[in-house]
């Protein structure tokens, strides 16, 4: 990092990981703790925290260590709250696959490899209108913004990179007081044409991640401290 910016980014959290998976037609009834049990999709021995909630239209069970599954008719997630580290080593991947394998027959259209992390930093508003806004009457003495929000996308073959940069706080740890920083909301997203290519999608999670958390540390100019 240099210039006026340096000094502002302080350590970088991943807050959690996901994978979603788009579908024509999921069917939200069949999740429920006893349905992951005896498919082998999760331990038996994994502790329900959150629901189970079985409706029609949506669907929702959340585990001790942060791992939770939703499914909504057009969408399917696993979600990693406080995962180890930047979250690539996460089990999302291996649980959507096992998820999307016991129902080979449902018409997959795209996987979304997703994240949120928080780069700390003192006065995130002051960093986004330093970084993002030139000089010019939209920022000046008589009219200076007092947020600024960034919203990129980015090909990288065969996904797409959407990034979502906004001032913000999150909790970084469970129980731990929310920190303040830069927002970072990602989506690496795959159309998909059938089962074996939506595996493949899940199986790029960590490569996925990988990929964007280098885009990330480009326009944020993370110097690499955790």
């Amino acid at each position: 990092m240099h210039g006026k910016e340096a000094g502002y980014m302080k350590s970088i959290h991943t807050v959690n990981v996901s994978i979603v998976v788009a579908a024509d037609q999921h069917n939200p009834t069949i999740l429920h703790p006893s349905f992951l049990r005896s498919e082998g999709i999760v331990p038996k021995d994994w502790e329900v925290s959150e629901g189970p909630i079985c409706t029609p239209a949506f669907s929702l069970v959340g585990f001790s260590n942060g791992i939770s599954f939703r499914v909504e008719q057009s969408r399917l997630q696993v979600i990693h709250t406080h995962p180890s580290g930047r979250g690539t080593d996460s089990l999302v991947r291996e649980l959507a696959r096992r998820y999307v394998e016991k129902l080979p027959h449902v018409r997959y259209t795209a996987v979304g490899v997703n994240f949120v992390t928080l780069s700390e930093c003192a006065n995130p508003d002051e960093f986004m209108a330093n970084k993002f806004l030139k000089e010019g009457p939209w920022k000046d003495e008589n009219l200076m913004p007092i947020s600024v929000g960034v919203h990129l996308s980015y090909a990288v073959s065969p996904a797409t990179v959407h990034l979502s940069l906004k001032p913000g706080r999150s909790k970084t740890q469970k129980g731990e007081d929310p920190k303040t920083g830069i927002v970072i909301e990602g989506n690496c997203h795959s159309e998909t044409q059938n089962t074996g290519a939506t595996l493949s999608a899940i199986d790029s999670f960590k490569r996925a991640l990988g990929r964007a958390y280098k885009i990330c540390a480009t326009v944020l100019e993370w110097n690499g401290e955790e």
